[in-house]
């Protein structure tokens, strides 16, 4: 990357001079040094980081961006896309053949012998549309890694062919779930379930709302949840709703108790993401700008 040689040095001596101590029996016995390895927290940790993964990151670009044979695309004259990375997980696009196959996987092997990061193939899957069944095999053979399938959880967001469906969003269900049940042996006041319902289980959904919009019934049952929450109800007994959820939801000013309502958060999520994509500030604007508005549209005001 073309870093001065003093500079490395310095990261090397960084690196090499590390020293560490096993507590037994909760006193410290002896020392040994690390030769490739930095203290827990250590601020440039993730510097170094970065670095490696950009040269990941080059060399997928470079073994599969202009290569016909190894470029998946969505539509005829769209934008290449190599792979998508966020930290340490990873999304490579490239076409089911043999030959692409086994130099992307040799790709990886070359990167982990330089870093020392080693792929997990068991938590690597590969996917693949239906049409495409008999190249299975040859996927699992060449690169090593296992049959995945639609929908999954990538960065905590559903990806997914075919119809929405509400059961995609259960694990949003399942989170705020868990939530109430550590506080279901307290005794709360409304006062202090408001405030946990405007502090925590409100925004737990606010991540899938910038990426996704969730089906209808799943926010109805979001709603269903804090409702019965607010009101006390149990598994075992159940409590009277003296007054709607949207009534509830409105501002202070105007009755309410100043929960934010979701079908409106998901709105203004929406506007903004709407927003972002028309300006192509996203690269889902640059791949997709294309297809969905007609000629003659401009993408900016």
């Amino acid at each position: 990357m073309g870093f001065p040689g003093p500079w490395i040095a310095l990261i090397e001596r960084c690196i090499g001079t590390c020293w560490f101590s096993i507590l037994v029996n909760g006193a410290p016995a002896g020392f040994f040094i690390s030769t490739r390895g930095l203290r827990q927290g250590d601020p440039i940790s993730p510097a170094l980081f970065v670095l490696a993964a950009d040269y990941l990151s080059r060399s997928l670009d470079r073994l599969i961006l202009g290569n016909k044979e190894k470029t998946f695309k969505a539509t005829r004259g769209s934008l290449e896309i190599s792979h998508l990375t966020y930290a340490d997980d990873i999304i490579i696009f490239t076409q089911a053949a043999t030959a692409s196959l086994r130099r992307l996987r040799a790709c990886l092997d070359h990167y982990a012998e330089v870093s020392d990061q080693l792929i997990n193939l068991a938590k690597s899957n590969f996917y693949i549309v239906e049409a495409h069944e008999g190249w299975s095999n040859t996927i699992r053979v060449e690169g090593g890694f296992s049959r995945g399938t639609f929908p999954f959880l990538y960065l905590g967001v559903p990806i997914y062919r075919g119809v929405k469906r509400s059961d995609m969003f259960m694990f949003l269900r399942k989170k705020i779930a868990a939530r109430i049940s550590g506080w279901a042996h307290r005794h709360l006041s409304f006062g202090g379930r408001v405030t946990l319902i405007k502090s925590t289980l409100e925004v737990v959904p606010f991540h899938i709302f910038q990426a996704i919009e969730p089906t209808i019934g799943t926010l109805k049952q979001l709603d269903q949840q804090m409702a019965r929450f607010f009101w006390g109800s149990t598994s075992e007994k159940k409590r009277t709703h003296w007054i709607g959820w949207d009534q509830i939801c409105l501002p202070t000013a105007e009755g309410g108790l100043g929960i934010r309502n979701l079908k409106e958060v998901l709105r203004a999520f929406n506007i903004k993401l709407w927003w972002r994509f028309r300006e192509q500030k996203l690269l889902m604007g640059k791949v997709y700008v294309g297809q969905i508005l007609p000629k003659g549209i401009s993408t900016h005001n």
